[in-house]
């Protein structure tokens, strides 16, 4: 028999006409060309790899939530104006909720203009766009059980909708960021993006209404000194009614050549408390994530909220030279 969250769940997602289920993350920082299309190609190196895994909720209902997020972006030389570079990524991710298995499955290709407003490249504002293929289903329907069938016996009349649920949608997404080197201890990076941004993409196969999410975000990196960074950030998202507001600070340090170590906290406005560790090595970055619980729903999970694992690796690959053969005739 179906658990009561779990009922109460599928009865939520019932009411807000199957809210699309965007993935979220506490470590935003390894995720951002899926947020906001706009960081596709944002860094210097030749292809960047990213991963995301997230478990949710396992102590409050029997499957909780669980995502995966592969990510791909490079940026290449070609120029729509008299400077910048284009970024180009693509990401693949799928998110499982609950006991009746609500799969979230889609592809996602981005493309972004860099545009430098001075020379030395300090200040450079972008913009992107993204089109993906998103398809949703119910996997494990048999799970679910309805008042009909529990108190008259038989197979309840709403199973076959359950059974039947499969639909895809074709989605669409913009955003903006901005990145400023202020001077050798002070750099920031805002940005703003738009998911499901247009009226056509806002129904689907089945007519189920896909809310627009805006999301926002700022870091700012202050260097102490040489091997002290203090990070705070900030991000948010909105989806028609409900908002989700991230607060967090991360203190790294420089604890051998080509290796930073980092742990911080966060807060995610009236849901969790967020226990932050980062680690740098060479051209690996690191994240781990996890989230208490410190909303009522505390009282069922024993505050045992998320665990998140982030992984970041760019790649430089250098080209070989030319070059070309010469024949020499040695003297007799």
């Amino acid at each position: 028999m179906i658990e009561k969250p779990v009922l109460l769940l599928f009865l939520l997602l019932c009411t807000f006409n199957l809210l699309s289920q965007d993935l979220h993350y506490s470590n935003y920082d390894f995720n951002l060309s899926y947020l906001n299309p706009a960081e596709a190609g944002a860094f210097l190196g030749t292809v960047r790899l990213q991963a995301s895994h997230r478990d949710q909720y396992d102590a409050f209902i029997e499957e909780g939530y669980n995502s995966q997020l592969v990510q791909v972006d490079l940026p290449l030389r070609f120029k729509f104006l008299k400077r910048g570079w284009t970024g180009y990524g693509l990401a693949f991710f799928n998110d499982r909720s609950g006991d009746l298995g609500f799969n979230n499955t889609g592809v996602l290709a981005s493309l972004s203009y860099h545009y430098p407003l001075d020379k030395k490249m300090r200040q450079v504002i972008s913009g992107g766009f993204s089109v993906g293929q998103i398809q949703r289903s119910m996997n494990n329907s048999s799970a679910a059980k309805f008042s009909d069938a529990l108190l008259g016996g038989g197979v309840s009349s709403d199973f076959g909708l359950l059974d039947q649920f499969n639909e895809n949608y074709t989605d669409y997404s913009i955003g903006l960021s901005f990145k400023s080197i202020v001077s050798k201890r002070i750099r920031y990076q805002i940005g703003a993006s738009s998911f499901h941004s247009f009226d056509f993409s806002q129904n689907t196969t089945n007519n189920n209404k896909i809310w627009r999410r805006y999301n926002v975000y700022g870091t700012v990196d202050y260097r102490l000194n040489k091997d002290i960074i203090i990070q705070p950030r900030v991000f948010a998202s909105f989806i028609s009614t409900f908002h989700a507001i991230n607060l967090q600070t991360i203190a790294k340090y420089n604890f051998q050549q080509k290796m930073v170590i980092g742990a911080g906290l966060g807060y995610r406005v009236a849901d969790a408390l967020q226990i932050l560790l980062v680690g740098e090595y060479r051209d690996w970055e690191f994240g781990l994530a996890y989230d208490v619980t410190v909303s009522s729903a505390g009282a069922y999970n024993n505050r045992q909220g998320a665990f998140e694992l982030g992984v970041k690796k760019i790649f430089i690959l250098k080209k070989r030279p030319k070059i070309t053969p010469i024949d020499i005739c040695p003297r007799l």
